[in-house]
């Protein structure tokens, strides 16, 4: 049983404020947020803290460990330098760097290969050391960040939007994680994923989401997979869920940077990202597109491929199906029997379903199940 933390406050501030006393400002603020987390565990528990700080379990035993262990001093909860035991220092003649910046702007864009053969008669000449390909990228490096040398820029044109792109110098697309984020009410974390299937050198993408949260389904197929397609699809989601979404997790695929990415931003959507080689995070769709695939879209796999139009419509009675009549696993009514996740949405928000804007809601089959439910 780990002990509790001291319970005098005036102890404790009278603990800190003499490690405080010589320390900068920044590092007190670290402190008393630590001290502050360590508290709120000990009087509401490890979960609560973990909420409330978003600070990962294993990071307050850490701390808790080391301020116990110290006897409650607070320098035990001084944050550790990041700075790397060993820094690498340049050993290049500043007249070989000069020589560099000479040859680059002679001769343009050489590699650290080219300019090496230059700079070992260079050297050889102003008997100089040689330098190694290695320490020569090195400084090119540096001397691109210092500004010293040109930074030249692949280009490509596209025919069909008439833009030029930048190839090289690509803008890095900032990944936020879901990182133990865990939904509360319909919307707040729905997966998105895609299916490809393959036929006589034609491919087929259905594109699916699950909402976390209610197990609620939307699938629809395309004849190909990109940004814009899957941008589409959101529209089409946003359409028929019963729910406003707010999360939105995805993998890393290519279909899910651009004019997808772009949307989710347009409409105040927080876009998770899976981490790479890990499905297991995108859990609740992958297992959702196995029972699409084993249910309905293995059978009509034919019809996929002849008229993916008359797929889709075929595949929108399937998902009123499973929407509003299979049972789910994971949702239960007051006689523990399995219910279909419209039940459960109703169930969980007493929904209004005249205020649906599902729009299969309005299908006669659908009226009649929701007619059901409100005489049981």
């Amino acid at each position: 049983m780990i002990k509790e933390l001291n319970n005098s406050h005036q102890k404790r501030y009278i603990d800190v404020m003499k490690y405080h006393s010589n320390i900068p400002r920044t590092i007190k603020s670290v402190i008393n947020f630590r001290i502050k987390v360590l508290e709120h565990k000990n009087q509401y528990g490890i979960n609560s803290a973990i909420d409330a700080f978003n600070v990962s379990r294993s990071t307050i035993y850490s701390w808790q460990k080391a301020y116990i262990a110290s006897l409650n001093n607070a320098k035990s909860l001084t944050p550790k330098s990041t700075r790397p035991e060993h820094v690498r220092i340049s050993k290049i003649d500043y007249h070989v760097a000069d020589q560099i910046i000479k040859l680059r702007n002679q001769y343009g864009n050489l590699g650290k290969s080219k300019l090496k053969v230059f700079l070992d008669e260079f050297c050889k000449e102003s008997q100089l050391p040689k330098v190694s390909e290695s320490s020569i990228g090195r400084c090119i490096k540096r001397l691109k960040n210092r500004g010293a040398i040109k930074q030249y820029h692949r280009v490509s044109y596209y025919g069909r939007t008439g833009k030029i792109r930048d190839l090289k110098f690509k803008q890095k697309v900032i990944k936020q994680r879901r990182n133990g984020y865990y939904p509360k009410i319909p919307g707040d974390l729905v997966q998105i994923d895609c299916v490809i299937k393959l036929k006589n050198g034609i491919r087929r993408y259905i594109v699916s989401a699950i909402d976390y949260k209610t197990s609620f389904t939307y699938s629809y197929a395309y004849s190909s997979l990109n940004s814009t397609n899957t941008s589409d699809f959101i529209d089409k989601l946003r359409t028929v869920a019963p729910f406003s979404i707010s999360h939105i997790q995805t993998d890393n695929g290519g279909e899910f940077y651009g004019d997808f990415d772009k949307k989710l931003h347009d409409l105040n959507i927080q876009h998770f990202w899976n981490y790479a080689g890990k499905p297991i995070y995108n859990g609740k769709i992958e297992r959702y597109n196995r029972t699409s695939q084993e249910e309905f879209i293995d059978p009509s796999i034919t019809l996929l491929f002849q008229d993916i139009d008359q797929f889709n419509n075929k595949l929108a009675d399937w998902l009123l199906y499973y929407n509003t009549k299979r049972p789910h696993f994971a949702h239960r009514d007051s006689n523990n029997l399995q219910i279909p996740p419209l039940k459960a949405y109703i169930n969980l928000l007493k929904l209004d379903t005249e205020k649906s804007n599902m729009l299969w809601t309005h299908t006669k089959s659908c009226q009649n199940y929701l007619y059901m439910l409100q005489s049981t």
